[in-house]
């Protein structure tokens, strides 16, 4: 048998390293659009990290997040660490699949659109940011004329939910919340994190027109 030259390198068969996850963390394992980008290319149909997306009946035990929202991000946990460690596995993965600079959150449960940024164009909005941010905004204090558009059965509704997340009652953040309405006290029952979907009927219904990289928030009670 001739022995093998050393400036030769044995290169995998086309059936080794063909696939790469597509919510691989770090860069480089993709291109990373903007809005106008993925707009330009529909109809091709992004995806959502399986983080993120809301739990279906047939993968209840799917390893998913678990977060009330009334409190900060690093109350989320996922599914299979348990609620006495906060969530880190997968924070760094991309967010949607191709990756993006920036997407949307809109939902059925409050009337404001929530703009996730990406800290690093060359990986995209990751998990972590989509969790991170929209925790910081729901936190947002409110005017008084974001609470006088509301009919009169969602007034009472609210005014109920903000002196019950300001109360001693476990569950709730209390206090600490402060004075004034907040984004976080128009969620109602509706407190838990269920994941973000793709579409584009609702997105439609809520904005009147359905612009790219917007996903809808599942709130759960």
């Amino acid at each position: 048998m001739e022995p093998i030259p050393p400036d030769f390198v044995q290169r995998p068969t086309m059936h080794v390293c063909d696939h790469v996850d597509p919510f691989m963390a770090g860069s480089g394992y993709g291109p990373v659009l903007d809005p106008f980008e993925v707009q330009i290319l529909q109809p091709v149909q992004s995806r959502i990290n399986p983080l993120l997306e809301p739990i279906a009946d047939a993968a209840p035990d799917r390893p998913h997040l678990r977060w009330n929202m009334l409190f900060r991000s690093n109350d989320c946990y996922l599914s299979t660490d348990g609620p006495h460690v906060s969530w880190y596995k997968g924070r760094d993965e991309p967010a949607t699949f191709p990756r993006v600079t920036r997407l949307t959150i809109v939902s059925e449960t409050f009337p404001w659109t929530i703009p996730i940024e990406s800290s690093n164009p060359a990986i995209g909005v990751t998990c972590g940011e989509v969790i991170d941010q929209l925790s910081a905004n729901l936190s947002h204090l409110t005017s008084k004329q974001d609470f006088e558009a509301l009919d009169r059965e969602r007034q009472t509704v609210v005014a109920q939910v903000y002196r019950k997340n300001r109360s001693r009652n476990p569950g709730v953040p209390g206090g600490m919340l402060g004075e004034g309405l907040r984004r976080l006290d128009y969620l109602g029952k509706d407190i838990m994190f269920g994941g973000i979907y793709r579409d584009d009927q609702v997105v439609f219904r809520l904005l009147g027109t359905r612009p790219p990289c917007h996903y809808v928030l599942k709130c759960m009670k």
